[in-house]
């Protein structure tokens, strides 16, 4: 996959620039590689006949189990007023040193969160 002459030899260059973004280690840096075409990738993959060459465990672990979540975050629920109780300490209405204010809702986060399967 990786000779010369090979389809996806782009995608495994033998030097490349590192983007240390202010990192002061180079593991931290991020490898400028170009990104890589799934179907271009799939399709030498297959041509070399490695996924036959799988043992059964390694093709069990390559499995999906279950059922895939999308987790979506929803403003709109942030903005329901309905579960949310708002409490002040005393302080006769005055800013500042010895009230405070704050809001709480009971609602949990696997209400607030929309599930797309």
């Amino acid at each position: 996959l990786v000779e010369q002459g090979s389809d996806i030899a782009e995608y495994y260059p033998a030097e490349f620039k590192l983007d240390s973004n202010f990192k002061s280690t180079p593991w931290e840096a991020v490898a400028m590689i170009p990104f890589i075409d799934f179907e271009r990738l799939r399709s030498a993959v297959e041509a070399t006949g490695a996924f036959s060459k799988l043992t059964e465990v390694e093709k069990l672990r390559n499995r999906r189990y279950g059922a895939q979540y999308l987790y979506c975050y929803d403003e709109h629920l942030d903005k329901d007023s309905r579960n949310t109780t708002t409490t002040t300490t005393p302080n006769n209405g005055k800013k500042g040193r010895g009230g405070s204010s704050s809001t709480s809702s009971p609602s949990s986060v696997a209400e607030e969160a929309t599930v797309r399967a």
